[in-house]
């Protein structure tokens, strides 16, 4: 029997049908079980295929832009082999994120390092690895690279607040833009190579106007530089593009378009970069959990998930996760569910770990399954240990 699903997702007993292709579930257990992996415990699909698809998707978008991929949204093998062999660069920010980078033999020199506040050991570091690109924000991050002066190229951050930004970034890091040429004039006095201007708008941008106020600004501040006789050479747009599962071509073109018409048009002698993390990462990986435990207390049904806050599910908390693209499977579905109030738990013996409280469901069964699309960005990257009971595993799919 097919359970038709909002989304045109459907079950049968042995499969589950995700965005673009047939999982298996017989055979995902078979596969985990050949990785030594327990088919208790819960599984991030990633798919491989669907990296490849945004790394198109984002070249077609956005051309005018060398696209480095934000490690932090997904520091996940797969995503890093994949997308270094598709030809794709790297955003890192710690130096963690630089070693993972080294067991996949990249060309460091190709990453750009963007967070503003370093240790003055992380700097060395990176330096030593062939990093040469280096985000600074203020006058004492821009003493840290005194000794590496003819080393160097760095990206002066500015702050641009904005009410659109899912996860407004502002009020951490940046500089005004209004100190943006004080700033240049007296770091390339002092012998520093200022090469150019970066920003990050916000996480998950409702609309592009921002970036184009953004822009508007740095296109100012290029060009009274440039009468003053310093030239920069880079721009930096970071990322914060908008990872949406409802998202279509025309609503894409509708927000990229702008921005990539405005590079062309007044940065034609700048290099520019992105710095990409959800957009890419969000849609390869699917989260597979099963029910493990179940009871009923004051009429509400409790289930018990293999993963939840202290795990993949903690975007829950820090990333605002649409509940919508959760989906149950009753291991005997049919066309007349009986919804039930139930509340919907983590593995951890922590109260909060709550995912759903008097949320509407299917009556579930132990072994069935509950699937999380869309779980790629700010999921693995988040996970803990938290009461020891080890973190998600992993699973190419294709």
């Amino acid at each position: 029997m097919i359970l038709e699903k909002p989304n045109n997702m459907v079950h049968t007993s042995t499969h589950l049908y995700l965005k673009r292709e047939v999982v298996d579930v017989k055979r995902l257990n078979s596969q985990m079980a050949n990785k030594g992996l327990n088919t208790e415990d819960a599984v991030l699909l990633i798919r491989k295929s669907e990296i490849a698809n945004r790394f198109n998707l984002l070249q077609e978008l956005l051309p005018s832009c060398q696209h480095h991929f934000a490690v932090k949204s997904c520091p996940q093998n797969n995503m890093i082999e994949e997308w270094n062999n598709l030809g794709g660069h790297f955003d890192v920010a710690s130096t963690g994120e630089i070693e993972l980078l080294e067991n996949f033999n990249i060309d460091l020199s190709n990453c750009i390092y963007t967070h503003p506040i370093k240790k003055e050991r992380e700097i060395a570091f990176a330096i030593n690895r062939g990093i040469r690109i280096f985000v600074v924000e203020n006058y004492d991050e821009l003493n840290k690279f005194m000794p590496y002066q003819n080393d160097v190229q760095l990206m002066l951050r500015l702050s641009f607040s904005s009410e659109d930004a899912g996860i407004d970034l502002s009020s951490k890091f940046g500089l005004m833009p209004e100190h943006a040429i004080s700033f240049v004039t007296n770091a390339t006095d002092a012998g520093f190579k200022i090469a150019g201007l970066c920003f990050h708008v916000g996480s998950q941008m409702k609309s592009n106007s921002q970036y184009i106020k953004a822009l508007s600004v740095c296109k100012n501040i290029y060009s009274e530089l440039e009468n003053i006789g310093i030239c920069l050479s880079i721009l930096d747009i970071g990322g914060g593009f908008p990872f949406h599962a409802s998202e279509t071509a025309e609503s894409l073109h509708h927000f990229f378009d702008p921005i990539n018409n405005f590079i062309e048009n007044n940065f034609r002698n700048v290099k520019c970069l992105s710095e990409p993390g959800r957009f890419v990462s969000a849609p390869i990986a699917t989260l597979i959990c099963k029910v493990v435990g179940k009871s009923k207390r004051t009429n509400c049904h409790n289930y018990y998930l293999n993963e939840g806050i202290y795990g993949c599910l903690s975007n829950k908390i820090f990333d605002f996760y649409d509940f919508n693209q959760m989906h149950t499977y009753p291991s005997k579905p049919n066309d007349n569910y009986i919804f039930h109030n139930s509340n919907l738990f983590g593995p951890t013996c922590d109260s909060i770990d709550k995912l759903l409280e008097n949320h509407p469901l299917p009556e579930l069964s132990i072994s069935d399954t509950v699937i999380f699309e869309n779980m790629g960005a700010y999921t693995f990257a988040s996970t803990t240990n938290f009461n020891m009971l080890g973190r998600i595993n992993t699973l190419a799919i294709d």
